[in-house]
Protein backbone atom coordinates (compact mmCIF):
# COMPACT_ATOMS: atom_id res chain seq x y z
CA UNK A 1 0.00 0.00 0.00
CA UNK A 2 1.81 3.60 -0.81
CA UNK A 3 1.74 5.88 1.62
CA UNK A 4 -0.59 8.87 -0.09
CA UNK A 5 -3.19 10.15 1.37
CA UNK A 6 -6.66 9.11 0.05
CA UNK A 7 -7.83 13.04 0.53
CA UNK A 8 -4.94 14.57 -0.34
CA UNK A 9 -4.40 18.53 1.36
CA UNK A 10 -4.88 21.08 -2.18
CA UNK A 11 -3.03 24.24 -2.37
CA UNK A 12 -4.91 26.60 -5.21
CA UNK A 13 -2.41 29.48 -7.01
CA UNK A 14 -4.58 32.16 -8.77
CA UNK A 15 -4.43 35.95 -9.08
CA UNK A 16 -7.92 37.39 -9.13
CA UNK A 17 -9.87 37.81 -12.36
CA UNK A 18 -9.81 35.20 -15.15
CA UNK A 19 -7.21 33.21 -13.36
CA UNK A 20 -9.61 32.77 -10.74
CA UNK A 21 -12.67 32.14 -13.27
CA UNK A 22 -10.31 29.50 -14.54
CA UNK A 23 -9.40 27.92 -10.92
CA UNK A 24 -13.37 27.70 -10.22
CA UNK A 25 -14.17 25.48 -13.11
CA UNK A 26 -11.82 22.66 -11.25
CA UNK A 27 -14.65 23.33 -8.02
CA UNK A 28 -15.55 19.55 -8.83
CA UNK A 29 -12.02 18.68 -8.14
CA UNK A 30 -11.24 20.59 -4.78
CA UNK A 31 -14.40 21.35 -3.87
CA UNK A 32 -14.79 18.00 -1.30
CA UNK A 33 -10.71 18.11 -0.52
CA UNK A 34 -8.97 19.65 1.74
CA UNK A 35 -7.66 22.94 0.00
CA UNK A 36 -6.80 26.76 0.29
CA UNK A 37 -6.55 29.28 -2.16
CA UNK A 38 -2.94 31.83 -2.18
CA UNK A 39 -4.68 34.64 -4.22
CA UNK A 40 -3.56 38.42 -4.22
CA UNK A 41 -5.89 41.02 -2.50
CA UNK A 42 -8.04 43.32 -5.16
CA UNK A 43 -11.71 45.35 -5.28
CA UNK A 44 -14.66 42.94 -5.87
CA UNK A 45 -15.15 39.64 -6.43
CA UNK A 46 -15.64 38.65 -2.97
CA UNK A 47 -19.09 36.04 -4.18
CA UNK A 48 -15.93 33.97 -6.15
CA UNK A 49 -14.08 33.80 -2.45
CA UNK A 50 -16.49 31.98 -0.94
CA UNK A 51 -16.07 28.56 -2.77
CA UNK A 52 -12.81 28.50 -0.53
CA UNK A 53 -12.28 26.80 2.65
CA UNK A 54 -9.53 28.89 3.83
CA UNK A 55 -7.58 32.18 2.10
CA UNK A 56 -4.17 33.70 2.18
CA UNK A 57 -3.24 36.87 0.31
CA UNK A 58 0.10 37.65 -0.61
CA UNK A 59 1.98 40.46 -2.53
CA UNK A 60 0.73 40.59 -5.35
CA UNK A 61 4.36 40.24 -7.92
CA UNK A 62 1.82 39.84 -11.37
CA UNK A 63 4.03 40.15 -14.69
CA UNK A 64 7.25 41.92 -14.76
CA UNK A 65 6.18 44.00 -11.40
CA UNK A 66 8.65 41.97 -9.68
CA UNK A 67 11.74 43.09 -12.04
CA UNK A 68 11.01 46.96 -10.56
CA UNK A 69 10.33 45.44 -7.04
CA UNK A 70 12.67 42.88 -6.10
CA UNK A 71 11.41 43.53 -2.34
CA UNK A 72 7.95 42.31 -3.41
CA UNK A 73 8.98 39.70 -5.01
CA UNK A 74 10.99 38.44 -1.90
CA UNK A 75 8.22 39.23 0.81
CA UNK A 76 5.62 36.79 -1.79
CA UNK A 77 8.75 34.31 -1.61
CA UNK A 78 8.39 33.94 2.33
CA UNK A 79 4.71 34.44 2.75
CA UNK A 80 4.27 31.85 0.20
CA UNK A 81 6.91 29.80 2.52
CA UNK A 82 5.03 30.62 5.63
CA UNK A 83 1.46 29.18 4.17
CA UNK A 84 3.61 26.05 2.74
CA UNK A 85 4.87 25.41 6.23
CA UNK A 86 1.50 25.77 8.17
CA UNK A 87 -0.66 24.02 5.60
CA UNK A 88 2.09 21.01 4.14
CA UNK A 89 0.12 20.29 1.08
CA UNK A 90 0.39 17.22 -1.24
CA UNK A 91 -0.12 19.41 -4.50
CA UNK A 92 -0.37 22.25 -6.28
CA UNK A 93 -3.01 23.83 -9.02
CA UNK A 94 -1.99 26.96 -10.47
CA UNK A 95 -4.27 28.69 -13.47
CA UNK A 96 -0.83 30.63 -14.06
CA UNK A 97 -0.09 34.27 -12.80
CA UNK A 98 2.93 36.05 -11.25
CA UNK A 99 2.76 34.47 -8.11
CA UNK A 100 2.57 30.90 -9.18
CA UNK A 101 6.49 31.59 -9.47
CA UNK A 102 7.09 31.67 -5.27
CA UNK A 103 4.81 28.89 -5.46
Amino acid sequence: MSGRKANPKLCLVCTRGGHLAQMLKLERVFAHRPHFLITTKSEGQQEELTHFRKIYFVADINENRWLKNPFKFVLSVLQTLHIFIAERPEFLISTGSGIAVPA
